[in-house]
C-alpha cells in the first residue's frame, strides 16, 4: 500500500512537466483532404479545422512544442524533397518532440519509392541545428542508400 501511495505522488509531481504537451496526428494526403490543426486523427472538414495535418509536408512546425508527440498515421510517399518529414523547431533535453510511427491501429510508414528525394529528420535551423527529436517506431521503405 505505502509503495502505491509513493508512486501515485511521483506521478502527481511528474504531471505538470508533460500537462502542457500536445498529441498530433498527421495522415496521408490521399485520406484527407484538408490540412487540419493536427489535434485529432479524422480529417479536418475544414482547412485549419480539428483534424490531422494533411500529409508530412504540411505539419505546422510552428505549434509544436516541446514534449509534444507527432503521430505519423499511416503510409507517406516521400518522393520529393518537398514532402520531406523537416522539423523546424527543437524540443528541449528534458522534453524532446517525439514523432512517432506508434499511431494507434494506423502505424506510420515512409516509403522513399526508390528515389533520391531522401528523407530528412533533422534540419538545420536558421539559428543551428534542430535538436531534442525522438523518432520512435517509424517505418522506412524504399529508401536508397545514399539518402542525407
Amino acid at each position: 500500500m505505502i509503495r502505491l501511495l509513493v508512486v501515485l505522488l511521483c506521478l502527481l509531481f511528474m504531471l505538470p512537466v508533460w500537462a502542457d504537451a500536445k498529441i498530433l496526428y498527421t495522415r496521408s494526403p490521399s485520406v484527407c483532404a484538408n490540412n487540419g490543426n493536427g489535434m485529432g486523427y479524422d480529417c479536418a472538414t475544414s482547412v485549419g479545422g480539428v483534424g490531422a495535418f494533411k500529409g508530412t509536408n504540411n505539419i505546422l512546425w510552428g505549434s509544436v512544442s516541446s514534449g509534444d508527440i507527432v503521430y505519423i498515421c499511416g503510409i507517406h510517399v516521400i518522393n520529393t524533397a518537398s514532402l520531406r518529414v523537416t522539423p523546424t523547431v527543437s524540443g528541449s533535453s528534458g522534453k524532446p518532440i517525439i514523432i512517432s510511427g506508434d499511431c494507434p491501429n494506423d502505424p506510420g510508414v515512409l516509403d522513399g519509392q526508390n528515389s533520391s528525394a531522401g528523407i530528412r529528420l533533422v534540419n538545420l535551423g536558421s539559428s543551428g541545428p534542430i535538436t531534442h527529436i525522438i523518432v520512435d517506431k517509424l517505418v522506412f521503405k524504399n529508401v536508397v542508400s545514399n539518402n542525407d
